[in-house]
C-alpha cells in the first residue's frame, strides 16, 4: 500500500491512497493543465512588472484553488487534516524551493544519474512554474527537517521553505510537463531506499544550529571571510591546474585534497590575496572549503611561505599573464557577473567524422574547429530540409568567424575543413578544366567564329574574393546546391569588399542564411543580372582588429542590421608564451571514416523530422527569454533568437551523421545554442549597446518619446507608461524605452516603480 494520499482539492481535504494511475491522471487533466498555463502567465505578467509581489502573490493564491494535491509526509487513515485522522508517516521529506527557477539547470547539472542513490522519488517544476520540489526518502539516523538541510546540500546549498516538514502538509500536483523525474516504485510502493550516509555525515546533520558556511574561525583567533573573486582570479587558478597536470576531479578527489591543494598554493598565493584565494576554493572545491583543514592549510600557508615581494619564477609569470587575459566582464549593474564561454565537449560522444576530425589537435582547439568545420558540414548536407520550433521548413545554412592572433594555429582550422571538401574540390576542378578550354577557345577563336558558350557545371567551393557578378552566376548555375568558401584572412575579405556597392557581399551573407532571394537587373545584356536564392556558406579566419572591422567603421551597420546574429563564433586559444604546439597525424582509417562521414551528408537529401531537437532547444528558447525578461537584457533577447536556430541546425548535422535524434545529438544541439550566444553577446554586445547609445537622440527613441518621458510623473510604473504610449504597443516596446532611459540615466528603479531623475 502506498504510503502518500492524493487529494483533488484543498478546500474539501478528502484524500485516497495514491498509485500511479491516480497521480497520472491528475497530472494529464485539463484542470492541471489550464491552472499551470495560468499561473506560467500570472509569472511572465510578475517578471514584465505588470503585477506586483502582491498582486501576483493574491493571482497564484486564486488560481491554485481547486488544484490536486498530494500529501509527502504521510498517509491518512481517517480524514485527512482532521482531529482524528490518523496518520501514517510516509519516511519521506519533501523539499519546497520557491523563486528559483533554475530547477531543471539544478537537476541535470547536481541530480541526474544520482537519483536513486539519493532516494529520490521525484523531481518535479512546482505548479507555479517558479520553483521546485524534490521528494525523497528519509536517510535512516536523521529526522525529517535534517534530512531536508541534507538534501538542500546536495542541491547546492539552495534556500528552501523550512516550514514544509509537517505530516499535514499538501503539495500541489503539477502538468506531467513539469515532472523531470519520478520513480513509480519509490513513490507508490511501500518500500523506503534512502540514502546511505556515513556516521560523519549522520552527525554533522543531526546538529540542530548550522554552522555558518561564509565565515570561519580558525584554531588562532583569526577570521577569514572569503570574498567574491574576480575573473582573473578563477582565470589564475585554471591556469595553475593546467600547469600541474591535474582537473578538478582529481582535485576533489577525498583523501588526497590536501596535498593537491597545497601542489597548487605556491602559485596562487602569489597571485591573490588570502581572501579572494578562499573565495576561488569557494567555486572550485566548494566541499573541502568548508573544512576546518582546508582553511588551516590557506592560513599556514600565507602566514609562513608568502612574501609578495619575492620574484616571480618562470611559470608563476606564465599564469600571471595568462590570466591577465580575463578582465573584470561585468554585466549590467543589477545583473551578474559575465563569464567567458565555454563549450564542453567530449570526443566520445560526437558522430562519425566529426569525432576523427578533432583527432590530431589539442583539446582548447576543439570547440574553434567545431564551430569552424560546421558550415561546410551544412554545405555538404544541402539537400536536408528540416522543421524548425516555429513550424516553418528550412535548409541547413550556416557562416563561422574563428577569432586568433597572429600565429595563433588559425590554418588547423583551414586543414581540418579541407579534409571534408576532398570530393567538392576535385568534381569542382572537373568543371573548372572545362570551363577554361571553352575561355581559351574563345579568346583564340577568329573574329567570324561563333563564340561557344560556358560548359554546363556546378562548382561548389569558390573562392572568398569572388566577384557579385561571378557569384550571381554560379548561384544560377548551381542547381540548388549550396556554395562554400573558406577564408584564411579576413583582411582579404575585406579588401575585395571596398570596390564599391556592387563589390560588397554583406546583403549576400545575409540572404543566404535563410536562402532568401538576392539578385539584381541591369539595362545592358552584357552585364549579369538574374534573381536566385542564396545558398552560399563560408568559415572566415582572422585577427580579432581585422573581424572587428567587419562591423566597424564603414561595416557598423553588419552589427545592427542581422549580419551579427547570424554568425557563429569562436576564438582560437591563447598561445601567449606558450610552448609550440605539436599536432598528430590521422590513420588512414581515421581518414576514411571522415571520407564516409562526407558520403553520409551528400547524398542526404528530403525532409527530416526532429521532435525532440524541437522540444529541447524550444525549452532553451524559452529559458533565454526569461532570463533576458528578468534582466531587461534586450540585447541577449536578439541574439537568442538566431542562436537557437543555429544550435538547432548543428544538431541536425549530428543527426545525419549518427543516425537518428539520440541523447547526444540533443546535447550537441543545446551546447552549440548556448555558445554561439555567449559568443555573439561577447563580440557583439559592445557594437550593439554603442549602436543604440549613438541614435539615441535626446528624446530616447524620438520626439515622441522625449515628450512621454515629460507626462510622466516623478516616479512612475509600466502601466503609467502604457497609458501614454498607447495600447497597440507590445510590452517588448516598452522595456526597450526603459531600458534605454536607465542606460541614459534618465531612470532609476525605486521598488516596484521607477523614479524620474533629473537631467
Amino acid at each position: 500500500m502506498s504510503r502518500i494520499d492524493l487529494g483533488d482539492n484543498m478546500k474539501k481535504p478528502t484524500t485516497v491512497p495514491a498509485t500511479a494511475q491516480g497521480f497520472y491522471e491528475r497530472t494529464d487533466s485539463k484542470n492541471t493543465g489550464d491552472i499551470c498555463a495560468q499561473l506560467a502567465d500570472a509569472l511572465e505578467q510578475r517578471l514584465r512588472g505588470e503585477l506586483s509581489k502582491e498582486e501576483y502573490k493574491a493571482k497564484k493564491s486564486e488560481l491554485k484553488i481547486g488544484a490536486a494535491f498530494y500529501t509527502p509526509h504521510a498517509h491518512f487513515n481517517k480524514a485527512y487534516k482532521s482531529k482524528d485522522g490518523d496518520p501514517v508517516d510516509s519516511g519521506k521529506a519533501i523539499i519546497d524551493v520557491d523563486g528559483n527557477p533554475n530547477g531543471r539547470e539544478i537537476y541535470e547539472l547536481r541530480i541526474k544519474g544520482h537519483e536513486k542513490e539519493l532516494g529520490i522519488n521525484m523531481f518535479n517544476i512546482s505548479i507555479g512554474g517558479g520553483g521546485f520540489a524534490v521528494l525523497f526518502d528519509i536517510p535512516e539516523g536523521l529526522e525529517r527537517q535534517q534530512a531536508q538541510a541534507w538534501m538542500a546540500h546536495q542541491l547546492g546549498d539552495i534556500e528552501y521553505d523550512k516550514a514544509v516538514h509537517e505530516r499535514e502538509r499538501g503539495i500541489y500536483i503539477p502538468c506531467r510537463e513539469y515532472i523531470l523525474y519520478l520513480d513509480e516504485q519509490l513513490m507508490f510502493g511501500d518500500e523506503l531506499h534512502p540514502a546511505r550516509l556515513s556516521e560523519e555525515e549522520l552527525e554533522k546533520y543531526r546538529t540542530a544550529e548550522a554552522k555558518s558556511l561564509t565565515t570561519v574561525v580558525s584554531t588562532n583567533p583569526i577570521v577569514l571571510e572569503a570574498v567574491e573573486p574576480s575573473p582573473r582570479a578563477l582565470a589564475a587558478f585554471d591556469e595553475t591546474l593546467t600547469m600541474t597536470g591535474l582537473d578538478l576531479a582529481t582535485l576533489n578527489r577525498e583523501g588526497v585534497r590536501h596535498n593537491t591543494l597545497k601542489l597548487l598554493l605556491p602559485t596562487l598565493c602569489q597571485m591573490m590575496s588570502q581572501e579572494e584565494l578562499l573565495g576561488v576554493l569557494s567555486i572550485k572545491m566548494s566541499d573541502y572549503s568548508k573544512e576546518q583543514d582546508c582553511l588551516t592549510l590557506v592560513s599556514n600557508f600565507y602566514e609562513k611561505y608568502v612574501d609578495q615581494n619575492r620574484p616571480m619564477n618562470q611559470k608563476q609569470q606564465e599564469v600571471f599573464l595568462r590570466s591577465l587575459k580575463a578582465g573584470e566582464q561585468t554585466a549590467s549593474p543589477d545583473g551578474p557577473l559575465r563569464k567567458e564561454p565555454v563549450m564542453d565537449i567530449n570526443v566520445k560522444t560526437l558522430p562519425i567524422g566529426l569525432r576523427e576530425s578533432l583527432k590530431p589537435y589539442p583539446q582548447n582547439m576543439w570547440p574553434a574547429l567545431i564551430v569552424g568545420q560546421m558550415p561546410a558540414l551544412m554545405a555538404l548536407a544541402d539537400g536536408v530540409q528540416y522543421r524548425y520550433c516555429d513550424g516553418k521548413m528550412s535548409y541547413l545554412g550556416g557562416m563561422a568567424i574563428i577569432v586568433g592572433e597572429q600565429a595563433s594555429n588559425k590554418s588547423a582550422v583551414e586543414e581540418a575543413v579541407e579534409r571534408w571538401l576532398v570530393d567538392l574540390r576535385h568534381d569542382d576542378e572537373i568543371v573548372r578544366e572545362r570551363e577554361d578550354k571553352v575561355r581559351d577557345a574563345n579568346r583564340n577563336r577568329k573574329a567570324n567564329e561563333r563564340a561557344q558558350e560556358a560548359p554546363a557545371g556546378v562548382v561548389r567551393v569558390v573562392p572568398i574574393t569572388i566577384s557579385c557578378s561571378k557569384l550571381l552566376k554560379r548561384l544560377k548555375k548551381s542547381q540548388g546546391h549550396c556554395m562554400y568558401s573558406i577564408c584564411t584572412e579576413a583582411e582579404t575579405l575585406l579588401k575585395s569588399n571596398t570596390g564599391g556597392s556592387w563589390a560588397q557581399k554583406w546583403d549576400i551573407y545575409r540572404n543566404a542564411f535563410g536562402r532568401e532571394r538576392w539578385g539584381v537587373d541591369f539595362n545592358s545584356d552584357q552585364s549579369e543580372s538574374g534573381d536566385v536564392r542564396v545558398a552560399y556558406n563560408w568559415t572566415i579566419l582572422g585577427t580579432p582588429h581585422t573581424i572587428k572591422k567587419m562591423f566597424c567603421g564603414r561595416n557598423e551597420s553588419n552589427a545592427e542590421n542581422g549580419l551579427s546574429s547570424r554568425m557563429m563564433l569562436s576564438e582560437m586559444p591563447d598561445n601567449m608564451f606558450a610552448k609550440i604546439t605539436v599536432f598528430k597525424e590521422l590513420t588512414e582509417s581515421e581518414q576514411n571514416r571522415i571520407s564516409e562521414a562526407t558520403a553520409l551528408l551528400r547524398t542526404a537529401s528530403g525532409f527530416y523530422d526532429t521532435p525532440r531537437l524541437r522540444k529541447a532547444i524550444d525549452q532553451w528558447l524559452e529559458e533565454k527569454r526569461m532570463e533576458a525578461s528578468l534582466n531587461m537584457d534586450f540585447i541577449m533577447d536578439r541574439f537568442r533568437r538566431r542562436a537557437g536556430v543555429i544550435g538547432f541546425r548543428c544538431g541536425v548535422v549530428f543527426m545525419l551523421l549518427e543516425g537518428k535524434e539520440s541523447k547526444n545529438c540533443v546535447d550537441f544541439a543545446v551546447k552549440m545554442a548556448e555558445y554561439t550566444l555567449q559568443m555573439q553577446l561577447k563580440m557583439f554586445r559592445p557594437l550593439l549597446a554603442k549602436h543604440y547609445a549613438d541614435n539615441a537622440d535626446g528624446n530616447v527613441g524620438g520626439y515622441v518619446n522625449g515628450s512621454i518621458f515629460e507626462q510622466l510623473p516623478a516616479t512612475f510604473t509600466m502601466q503609467d507608461l502604457r497609458k501614454l504610449k498607447g495600447s497597440e504597443f507590445c510590452d517588448g516596446t516598452l522595456y526597450t524605452i526603459i531600458s534605454r532611459w536607465k542606460s541614459d540615466g534618465w531612470v532609476e528603479k525605486n521598488g516596484k516603480s521607477w523614479t524620474k531623475k533629473k537631467r
